[in-house]
C-alpha cells in the first residue's frame, strides 16, 4: 500500500525557472480574463499561487497539462462572453 509519497523519476525534472514564468504569465492573465477576483487583491492570490506551484515543483508534462486548462477556460470565457453579448 502507498503512502501517499509520489517519487520522481529521473525524466520528470521539474520545469525551469522561465517555464514557470511562462506558465504564471498565462495563468494570470487567464484569471483576469475570467474576471476570477472580483475585487479580491490580484497581488495576493498571485503570490499564493505562485508559492502553491513552486512547492509542487511541476514537470514539463504537469505543465503542459495546466496550460491547455488554461486555454480550455480562456476558450469557454469567449464564448461565454459572445452568448451574453448576443442577448
Amino acid at each position: 500500500m502507498s503512502n501517499g509519497v509520489v517519487r520522481r523519476k529521473a525524466h520528470d525534472t521539474p520545469v525551469s525557472a522561465d517555464e514557470m514564468e511562462r506558465f504564471f504569465s498565462h495563468l494570470f492573465e487567464t484569471l483576469h480574463e475570467i474576471d476570477f477576483h472580483k475585487g479580491r487583491s490580484a497581488k495576493t492570490i498571485e503570490r499564493r499561487l505562485r508559492r502553491l506551484f513552486h512547492r509542487a515543483l511541476p514537470d514539463a508534462r504537469e505543465l503542459r497539462i495546466l496550460h491547455g486548462i488554461l486555454a480550455d477556460a480562456e476558450r469557454m470565457a469567449r464564448l461565454a462572453r459572445g452568448q451574453c453579448g448576443d442577448r
